[in-house]
């Protein structure tokens, strides 16, 4: 999957005008080319109230490029940041591309989050399949490779990836952890994955075993979620 991003600043007085030409225009015609997936209009910062950030998601890269030659008048597809009815509205803009493993889409939330608004934090617990811990399970095992911490029982692998999953896909912080798991122990273990390099192994393999529609909301969640964790917080 190939994830295009644009991010636009509307002429002033024009955002919404941009909005409804990609809602009404692009985005339709979008849909008429094979390999379009979905799209996201970004709601704005209210701090940057001009600038635009529309993600529409492909099946292959070469899927969008194919509908880029055929609009945008010769002109290299993968520096197309604007369509040519689209540019009446725009001062500038800048398109970026990304896949879904998670190095990507931790770039593309980089890029993107100081220009659009965050959704509400959900407080609904993601849980596994049986089916999908099974083939995770055998890459975070034996438990006994973490690193030896004394006191209560170590919290279980699957309950601390469900956790750690529900924090990322929630778009909140390690400090409003799942109920059952301290925010302590869902970064230390999150963190040992990281330095073990495992969580890239762990995301490919959750990767393969979503449905198309399950995998595309995973990556438009990185468009606007309030935090990702890269770093524990201490508000």
């Amino acid at each position: 999957m190939v994830i295009r991003v644009v991010h636009a600043r509307a002429k002033k007085g024009m955002r919404l005008s941009y909005v409804r030409l990609c809602e009404e225009l692009t985005i339709p015609r979008m849909r008429e080319q094979s390999g379009y997936l979905t799209s996201r209009i970004c709601e704005s910062n209210e701090r940057r109230p001009d600038h635009v950030v529309v993600a529409t998601l492909w099946q292959e890269e070469r899927d969008v490029q194919t509908f880029l030659k055929r609009h945008s008048a010769g002109a290299e597809w993968h520096s197309v940041t604007t369509l040519p009815w689209e540019a009446e509205s725009i001062a500038n803009a800048s398109v970026s591309y990304f896949d879904d493993d998670y190095a990507n889409l931790l770039a593309m939330w980089q890029a993107v989050s100081p220009y659009v608004r965050r959704r509400a934090r959900s407080d609904i617990m993601l849980r596994l399949t049986d089916e999908q811990w099974d083939r995770i399970a055998p890459i975070l095992n034996p438990e006994v490779s973490l690193p030896v911490q004394r006191g209560r029982p170590r919290v279980n692998n699957r309950l601390a990836l469900e956790s750690v999953l529900t924090v990322i896909h929630a778009g909140s912080f390690w400090r409003q952890a799942p109920p059952g798991v301290s925010a302590a122990t869902i970064w230390r273990r999150y963190t040992f994955w990281v330095q073990q390099n495992m969580w890239p192994q762990i995301w490919r393999l959750l990767l393969r075993q979503l449905d198309q529609q399950t995998r595309e909301s995973w990556a438009l969640n990185f468009l606007d979620c309030a935090h990702v964790p890269m770093q524990r917080s201490t508000r």
